[in-house]
């Protein structure tokens, strides 16, 4: 299956907020439950208040007329203008006068907070103290100072706008008496006193309604609703505030969730890799601990679990395969410690021993971990294909018996000349012997460098049939980028990627795997040893003694011995010999299995 190019990169985008939220949901639950956990020992330690409130309906101003007259006053702006003048000195000087109790204005302007609705015309005076009958006094008293304080000031007005026309009646006394005075026409007189009389009137008039609606409404306040000592503290609210605290903690960090999966940095889904790479998801394996220093029986022994993995990526892998009448196989990563040697090296016993004639070669020219593994350094191998016949490669294939002895593993080296590197591998003789090797064999596994890390493989890949890649969860996404960018240039199709994690419910059968795993809960002594003949060790004997032809059909297949399963078997890493140890503390697959 080649690499497919995608208009979109849906990867790109990343997914939406509940989907992040979900990825990294313990680190969310963790947040929201310390913001909660901390909202609530943060407001427990606040004093405790008590609040009261006084509320005050005002006078509609346009309203606020005894004798029928309209005053041009809006109200949108007035109840703010009242709203200020509660908090002004002139108030707080008289609040603090009449307050029973030693506060300046400045502290009654702290304990204070006044509030003001325009649609209902109201005033809200809240007063905040650690005595809730302090609060309740306190309030009422800012709503009684307010109140005096409003009605001298429109009293003291009124009296002052009394006064001035008090003073031009009098002017229209003197105007009278100088008619009255002067020897005019009576007519004339009569008309001019007519007037002067009636402007009399009228300014006395306003003078004495100025005074009563000043008396009336002068205050402005049409109800006053007083204050009551509150029952319960309004702070602290340990749970409120704790609830409070977990809503932001959790929007805080799903916030910054979505913002990490939208950057998404490394893979952690077994399915983003497709996404970038176009490329199907084969099979997804577990992460094992760290398996150097241990000997090659010991590798090969897996749980069931494992066991399971393999042999559904090897019917994934033969799956794929089929339609392009391939054989052969190069596995490789975008960097090392991903695990191909690994995959490598336990696909090819799985395929051995369900029968296939299987050849491990070692195309890692620079670490050469296989060749390192069966102890075949300095021997001929896969580069010395080079200057030899395509046919003798079987003379450098060297065996090693596997579980306890009754399977031989075969394995074509790196070569004697192996630092050379890719320059012996673009020599044709490599891309003929590779290419009998695959008309010869059922299956033929090459275990080859990082992509990224070397030309190697990319020349590699031109005398093989297809490429496999082992995707390791934690990959980052760059190198994800660049290794499509690179698959361009290789000479085979993509069969598809292999995933790596330590996710159990990733790779677990989470449907009873227990009713199958009889079939491989067997130790080496009863499954291999004791066999009359080993027929793998008899089986890869003859591959290699017969004379060398081009198969017309699959061949025979004897019954194998199963891999066995050792109960006490240390687990192993499925990472590079080379690369990096996995830490003790690592996740270990407790239930693995593959998709194809």
């Amino acid at each position: 299956m080649s690499m497919s190019s995608h208009a979109a990169e849906p990867w790109q985008s990343g997914p939406g907020v509940l989907a992040s939220a979900w990825r990294y949901r313990w680190w969310v639950l963790l947040a929201t439950v310390a913001a909660g956990v901390l909202g609530f020992v943060v407001s427990s330690l606040q004093p405790t208040t008590y609040e009261a409130t006084a509320r005050l309906f005002l006078t509609d101003p346009r309203q606020a007329a005894v004798f029928g007259t309209q005053q041009a006053v809006d109200p949108e702006r007035y109840i703010p203008q009242q709203t200020e003048r509660v908090t002004s000195g002139p108030v707080l000087e008289r609040i603090s006068q009449l307050l029973s109790a030693d506060l300046s204005p400045e502290g009654v302007d702290r304990q204070l907070t006044v509030d003001g609705d325009i649609e209902l015309d109201l005033i809200e005076i809240t007063a905040a103290s650690q005595d809730p009958e302090v609060a309740a006094e306190l309030a009422n008293t800012a709503a009684r100072a307010y109140t005096e304080v409003a009605q001298e000031t429109r009293l003291a007005s009124a009296r002052e706008a009394a006064a001035a026309l008090d003073e031009a009646a009098g002017d229209l006394d003197d105007q009278i008496a100088a008619v009255q005075a002067e020897d005019l026409d009576e007519d004339a007189a009569a008309d001019q006193l007519e007037v002067l009389i009636r402007q009399r009137v009228d300014l006395t008039s306003r003078a004495q309604q100025q005074l009563v609606e000043a008396r009336v409404f002068g205050s402005g306040v049409d109800f006053l609703e007083a204050a009551t000592a509150p029952r319960s503290p309004a702070r602290p609210a340990p749970k409120r505030d704790a609830v409070l605290a977990a809503v932001l903690g959790a929007a805080l960090a799903a916030a910054l969730a979505y913002r990490r999966a939208g950057r998404m940095t490394t893979v952690e889904r077994r399915t983003q890799p497709a996404d970038i790479l176009g490329a199907p998801l084969l099979g997804v394996l577990p992460i094992y601990r760290d398996s150097r220093g241990a000997g090659l029986d010991e590798r090969l022994s897996l749980d069931a679990e494992a066991q399971e993995s393999y042999e559904f990526l090897l019917s994934s892998i033969e799956y794929e395969l089929a339609p392009l009448h391939a054989t052969s196989l190069l596995i490789t990563s975008a960097e090392p410690g991903q695990g191909k040697t690994e995959v490598a090296l336990q696909l090819s016993v799985t395929a051995l021993l369900q029968g296939r004639r299987t050849l491990l070669i070692d195309g890692d020219l620079r670490v050469r971990s296989v060749t390192h593994l069966m102890d075949a350094d300095g021997g001929p191998g896969l580069v010395d294909l080079a200057v030899s016949s395509p046919r003798q490669y079987r003379s450098y294939v060297q065996t090693r018996p596997i579980l306890g002895g009754e399977a031989e593993l075969p394995v074509l080296p790196a070569g004697s000349t192996a630092d050379e590197g890719a320059g012996s591998l673009r020599q044709p003789g490599v891309r003929r012997g590779l290419k009998v090797i695959a008309e010869e064999l059922d299956l033929v596994i090459i275990d080859s460098a990082p992509l990224l890390a070397t030309a190697d493989t990319t020349t590699l890949s031109s005398g093989v049939d297809a490429m496999l890649l082992v995707v390791r969860a934690g990959t980052k996404i760059s190198d994800l980028q660049s290794l499509r960018e690179r698959l361009s240039f290789v000479g085979c199709p993509v069969l598809g990627y292999v995933f790596i994690t330590g996710d159990a419910s990733d790779v677990g059968y989470a449907f009873g795997y227990g009713s199958y795993r009889y079939r491989h809960a067997r130790t080496v002594k009863s499954e291999v040893v004791g066999m009359p003949e080993s027929r793998a060790q008899s089986h890869v004997a003859e591959w290699l003694r017969e004379e060398p032809t081009v198969p017309s059909g699959p061949p025979a297949r004897p019954p194998l011995a199963r891999r066995p399963e050792s109960p006490d078997a240390p687990e192993r890493a499925d990472v590079d010999d080379d690369a990096p140890a996995e830490p003790e503390s690592g996740t270990e697959g407790t239930g693995p299995s593959v998709t194809g």
